[in-house]
């Protein structure tokens, strides 16, 4: 355990605090002041600045708990991820080598685990915990397109990793990042014609509606390789919207 992430004053752990915090951390961060040895708070706490992406201080909520109670497996792979975003992996990989081999997870868990095995290069350990959650969960898009990724990450034959995207894609056909990830690997084998009718529709749909601008990039890429320059035209507005609308001193300054 890092023993700078937090404090003990009078036996009682405490978050050490942060130049600024968001509204939500400075609650958590009163929370815990309040219920210094309530183990199963800090964990609540650690999870949900974690999912707010406050990492410095859920690792210290995290660790807190971690001396009080066992973490449950969903705090444990929290606590992966906030050593990854600080730059300790080699914690995160202590933490996700026993989760591999534990057999009652949920398929959240799984994939949330195969994530984190992936972040920190495990890609045989990735691809085992999506193929469990696929397992166990047949119906499940997500599964799918994470076994997918892996067996793409480990070089399997495209045909196999393009039939687990396709199978993800039939049960989520909405999902747009889903379409743009097989359509961007199609074009690599030069397979224009398929990629387009993954992704030909979206050129006339609300492009406001993909919420990843990185997927929103990938699906410019996809239409310039096709030289669909409609489609070009259409990503590139949106790609400038956000631009502006993030920072709207951007357009006076181009």
């Amino acid at each position: 355990m890092d023993s700078a992430s937090h404090k003990q004053t009078d036996g009682k752990p405490q978050i050490e605090p942060s130049k600024e915090l968001t509204p939500s951390a400075q609650k958590c961060r009163e929370l815990f002041a309040e219920s210094p040895f309530d183990g199963a708070l800090h964990q609540e706490i650690g999870q949900a600045l974690t999912a707010g992406r406050e990492f410095e201080l859920a690792q210290q909520a995290l660790e807190s708990a971690q001396m009080l109670v066992p973490l449950a497996v969903e705090s444990q792979i929290d606590l992966a991820h906030c050593y990854i975003e600080n730059g300790k992996q080699e914690l995160a990989i202590g933490l996700l080598e026993p989760i591999k081999e534990q057999q009652e997870l949920s398929t959240a868990a799984l994939l949330k685990a195969a994530e984190m095995l992936d972040r920190v290069n495990d890609y045989p350990g990735a691809w085992q915990l999506s193929r469990r959650a696929v397992v166990a969960a047949p119906e499940d898009a997500k599964a799918w397109f994470h076994l997918s990724f892996y067996m793409g990450r480990l070089k399997a034959p495209f045909s196999q990793v393009e039939a687990a995207a396709r199978r993800a894609i039939n049960l989520a056909p909405d999902n747009a990042e889903f379409r743009i990830s097989l359509a961007a690997a199609l074009c690599h084998f030069q397979r224009y014609s398929d990629a387009m009718q993954l992704v030909g529709q979206l050129i006339n749909s609300d492009l406001t509606k993909v919420c990843c601008s990185s997927c929103l990039q990938n699906l410019r890429n996809v239409f310039e390789t096709a030289s669909c320059w409609d489609g070009v035209v259409a990503c590139s507005e949106e790609l400038t919207r956000r631009t502006v609308q993030s920072n709207p001193d951007w357009s006076e300054h181009k």
